[in-house]
């Protein structure tokens, strides 16, 4: 198979199904892991993309990499530290029940300090103690004891974990938590209203955090939008509008934003759409679309229906970069993606 994208011809590889599928993914130097639906951990060596390796036996609920690179495995109430993804000088240790129940994500501040993501809060590993908003910054959310599994989380440099939200139709909501001081923090949503606009997934450039969003309900639409000393301020909108053709009227769908990287090699944004995988420079403007540069755009699979839209739901998941900047991407239906420039290869 072939598709034409801006960087010239671009072949697809695939190779056979090694996996029940894969619901997160993990860059460690020049390999991703890829967490299967079942927690068990397959490695894929970019020199060998068409080999899977599990010999490794590495299971987890969730996984994370911390500022040294070390990779953490979080699995019930285990959580192992393996110093550059090497299980040479592995750290095992034992965090609080309460912490560990219902976690899906696991993050560490500068200091080693562990959090976990859970459907009842953020907790702190060591003492137990799980933190919960008391607001909601989208008013159509009514938050009680819970607030489910959310659609993106991240800890900044400034070791404050922020965690994204999509409600379809009813926007999104993103919280912020400063796990120095061990509380919620308000943002500055200015111009941008997160009653419209589901998170799609959250990443750092430069100190700046910024937000990827979209929608498809009836239509497609998206945003990026960066938090700089939590102020709001929008990088990228696409609405859908109005045009014509032949004399009639119809309506031009925008880009439905997913999710979003930076490439600290060469100072680009990332983000994906409906469209294919774009990237920009990040000190330019990148406020028009015409400003980015279609990167590749790989022919995947969407589905139907959505709990929440009247639409499809996003295709892609996150992406990532490799040490030896291959980008990663991992699909909702058709395995992980990587692109080294050239080819296009897919790990089912």
């Amino acid at each position: 198979m072939t598709l034409t994208s801006s960087a010239g011809p671009v072949s697809i590889n695939r190779y056979p199904p090694a996996s029940n599928g894969y619901r997160d993914i993990l860059t460690v130097g020049n390999q991703v892991w890829g967490l299967t639906s079942s927690g068990a951990i397959q490695i894929i060596a970019l020199d060998q993309p068409n080999q899977v390796d599990n010999s490794r036996h590495l299971v987890a609920d969730a996984f994370s990499k911390d500022t040294h690179n070390n990779v953490i495995l979080l699995k019930g109430t285990k959580v192992s530290v393996l110093p550059n993804g090497e299980d040479v000088g592995k750290r095992e240790q034992e965090i609080n029940r309460t912490a560990a129940h219902s976690a899906f994500g696991i993050l560490s501040d500068r200091q080693g300090n562990l959090f976990t993501i859970t459907t009842a809060g953020i907790g702190a590993a060591s003492s137990g103690k799980v933190y919960f908003p008391k607001k909601s910054p989208n008013s159509q959310i009514n938050l009680q004891s819970t607030w489910g599994k959310p659609a993106a989380y991240f800890i900044d440099s400034a070791d404050r974990i922020w965690v994204g939200f999509g409600y379809g139709e009813w926007g999104g909501n993103v919280f912020v938590f400063d796990t120095q001081e061990k509380q919620f923090l308000a943002p500055d949503f200015g111009e941008f209203r997160i009653e419209l606009n589901p998170i799609k997934s959250i990443f750092e450039a430069n100190s700046t955090v910024y937000l990827t969003c979209g929608l498809h309900h009836f239509t497609a639409s998206g945003c990026i939008v960066g938090f700089t000393n939590l102020q709001a301020r929008f990088l990228l909108q696409s609405e859908a509008a109005r045009d014509s053709a032949d004399g009639k009227f119809f309506v031009k769908s925008g880009e439905y934003i997913g999710p979003g990287a930076f490439n600290a090699s060469n100072q680009c944004l990332y983000f994906y759409s409906q469209n294919g995988i774009f990237r920009g420079p990040a000190q330019s403007d990148l406020s028009r679309l015409a400003n980015w540069e279609k990167v590749v755009q790989p022919k995947l699979h969407w589905t139907n229906g959505q709990r929440d839209a009247v639409g499809s739901p996003m295709n892609v998941l996150k992406i990532a970069f490799t040490a030896d900047n291959t980008l990663v991407f991992l699909s909702q239906n058709d395995g992980i993606g990587l692109f080294d420039g050239r080819a296009l290869r897919m790990i089912d």
